[in-house]
């Protein structure tokens, strides 16, 4: 279909081409749509920092009929439960266009017209769940009808996850010799961002022990002397959210137990640029036992003092 297509008119009884002719002609562009590249899906906690591409490529035309195209593109968001929002592009000294919409801001390198591509970044800085959603790529042709040839679409998902939280028992004293129990808690919340069925539950829940001297050395806090950590596997609770109780048993306390004790709860599947760690201490104070004395036995006559 990529040719010129001419009409001719004349008058039949008039045969002479100088007497009585008219044409006119037109071409017909069959032009290659762009193709688009998104990343996969992403997921960042609350707060966490996420960065991600998205492209659009325009291949060379093999039809002669077509002039030059001016390739086009715009990133999109498209927040769960919300309408559609087109970032708005600010074109920058350098060439580059960049948008903000909430906490996220995307930026467009100009058309590089060797790769033939329009590459774009967006990023996430303190993520809230605002920004759980689709971002998307839209590529077309500058002045091409829209029914004729459609724009290209491609999405990359957000999910939002909430951070863990570490609790734990507050700040203990115990005697020397004695014992003393150290209960810990890691909390793995339920996620509201629905962009994807696994969104609530994307973080995989992770729960280390430590422990910090007085110099402020960070040790992990494993079983050995007068210690023990045990930690539960992950507990789902009826509301959804997730849970992992760590407990540490002090035995027969003495001064190398005077240490702050540590959980710290965490994604494994993200890094901390993501997913920030939660960490909580208990400080434990181990004394001395009190010294008890007392006068040697004494008599007294009745009545005497």
């Amino acid at each position: 279909n990529c040719a010129r297509y001419r009409i001719e008119g004349n008058c039949s009884n008039l045969p002479a081409t100088d007497k009585c002719q008219s044409a006119a002609e037109t071409a017909i562009c069959v032009a290659r749509p762009p193709t688009v590249t998104a990343a996969p899906d992403q997921f960042v906690c609350i707060d966490g920092t996420q960065s991600f591409p998205l492209s659009a490529t325009f291949p060379t035309q093999p039809c002669i009929h077509c002039g030059p195209l001016a390739p086009r593109a715009m990133v999109l968001f498209r927040p769960t439960g919300g309408a559609e929002q087109m970032f708005p592009c600010v074109a920058q000294p350098d060439g580059t266009c960049t948008g903000t919409i909430g906490n996220a801001t995307v930026v467009c390198q100009p058309y590089n017209t060797t790769t033939r591509a329009i590459n774009c970044v967006v990023t996430i800085t303190g993520a809230a769940y605002a920004e759980c959603g689709e971002y998307c790529i839209k590529a077309d042709y500058v002045g091409v009808d829209s029914d004729k040839c459609p724009p290209v679409t491609g999405c990359t998902r957000v999910c939002i996850v909430p951070k863990p939280i570490a609790s734990g028992d507050p700040d203990k004293t115990v005697c020397f010799g004695k014992n003393q129990v150290l209960n810990f808690k890691a909390t793995f919340p339920r996620g509201l961002c629905l962009v994807t069925t696994g969104c609530p539950t994307a973080c995989t829940p992770a729960a280390s022990m430590f422990k910090r001297d007085a110099a402020g050395n960070v040790t992990p806090l494993v079983t050995g002397g007068g210690t023990t950590v045990t930690c539960q596997p992950v507990a789902t609770l009826p509301s959804g959210d997730r849970e992992i109780n760590c407990v540490v048993n002090v035995t027969n306390a003495d001064s190398a137990d005077c240490l702050e004790y540590i959980i710290r709860a965490s994604c494994a599947n993200l890094n901390t640029a993501k997913c920030q760690t939660a960490e909580w201490a208990t400080k434990l104070c181990v004394i001395r036992n009190p010294v008890v004395t007392i006068d040697p036995q004494r008599y007294v006559c009745v009545g005497g003092n």
